[in-house]
């Protein structure tokens, strides 16, 4: 009957409620309490097997990597830079965190378990990504875009780095901030809303 199925949906809605309430954690970097159900160590495998696929798909576009189609002394020192920094700001990582505990903030930390990656991608793409459990690549698209903006990507480019410093940063934060897995936590939670909707209306007509 309408009403039961009705009764259903209210149901399902309410556990949704309770699941999404109970399953809250405090992000350190904003205070803010939020929705997570996947835990550091299950993301951080979906990362590192997304970043592997993507490596495979990638292929010899992996600058310097054993696919790599050639590795000149110029790929070489872009790959170098890349990787410098990448570990200047995993050191800036875990004294972040170390601050925070120490400032009396509730969470934890990530950066010293993360297992650091950085490789550099040839593509005209201007992009950069780090994935759960520290899995970062970089654009070689992006390096004109953080460098002189002259239309060319070469080693000028990396004269000042700052500016990729910055972009690796923001990226490596969404990562320390679990945005990936809070993503995928509510994508999941959608779902099962769907399904408990799904389930209520049952055979119910577009009018009912």
């Amino acid at each position: 009957m309408p009403g039961g199925r009705f009764g259903i949906i209210i149901m399902g809605l309410i556990g949704l409620a309770i699941y999404y309430f109970s399953n809250q954690e405090t992000n350190p970097y904003s205070g803010k309490k939020e929705f997570n159900t996947i835990s550091i160590d299950k993301a951080s495998q979906l990362g590192a097997q997304s970043y592997v696929q993507m490596l495979q798909q990638e292929g010899g576009n992996v600058m310097c990597s054993r696919a790599a189609r050639s590795c000149d002394a110029g790929s070489r020192q872009v790959v170098e830079t890349v990787r410098e920094i990448g570990e200047r700001l995993r050191v800036a990582a875990i004294e972040m965190e170390d601050d925070y505990i120490a400032a009396g903030y509730e969470f934890t930390p990530v950066a010293r378990e993360f297992d650091w990656t950085f490789n550099v991608i040839a593509s005209e793409q201007p992009n950069a990504f780090c994935l759960p459990g520290g899995y970062v690549a970089v654009y070689t698209g992006i390096l004109d875009v953080a460098g002189n903006s002259d239309g060319r990507v070469d080693l000028s480019d990396l004269e000042d780095v700052d500016k990729l410093a910055v972009i690796m940063g923001h990226e490596i934060g969404h990562a320390l901030a679990h945005h990936g897995a809070k993503r995928m936590s509510n994508s999941q939670l959608a779902q099962i809303g769907t399904m408990a909707v799904g389930l209520g209306l049952g055979d119910m007509s577009g009018a009912q």
